[in-house]
């Protein structure tokens, strides 16, 4: 039984971990705002730099 929380454990370090290294948000129900605010970075910035 032990075995199957430490693999347990494991698994969620190892999603943690790949989550991080791609920069994408860790839990899927936040991505939409992550979302939401590039374009609109992206748009302040063109109008910032004209």
């Amino acid at each position: 039984m032990i075995e199957l929380i430490v693999m347990a454990i494991f698994g969620v370090v190892a999603y943690v971990f790949y989550k991080m290294m791609l920069k994408e948000p860790i839990l899927p129900w936040k991505e939409k705002k992550f979302m939401n605010q590039i374009p609109h970075q992206i748009k302040r910035n063109k109008k910032e730099k004209a």
